[in-house]
């Protein structure tokens, strides 16, 4: 099971659970890598963009249950 402190975990979630874009990744990302943090959890269409970030381990999501999925260890 992930320790869920080291990650960054950043969406806007709809009604039905999906995960929708946000906006700033790069500069959020570049920021979680300097603070330390293992990862970032966000939503899929941003993952590209975060990725450009070394050192840091980027998990694109595309609802809810991808996010438990991930921190439950599945």
């Amino acid at each position: 099971m992930p320790e869920i402190d080291r990650y960054v975990i950043m969406g806007e979630m709809s009604l039905d659970g999906g995960i929708q874009p946000i906006k700033g990744v790069l500069p959020i990302a570049i920021q979680a890598r300097k603070e330390g943090f293992k990862g970032f959890i966000l939503p899929e269409v941003n993952a590209r963009e975060a990725a450009i970030v070394n050192d840091l381990e980027v998990i694109g999501v595309s609802n809810l249950m991808e996010v438990v999925d991930f921190l439950s260890g599945e």
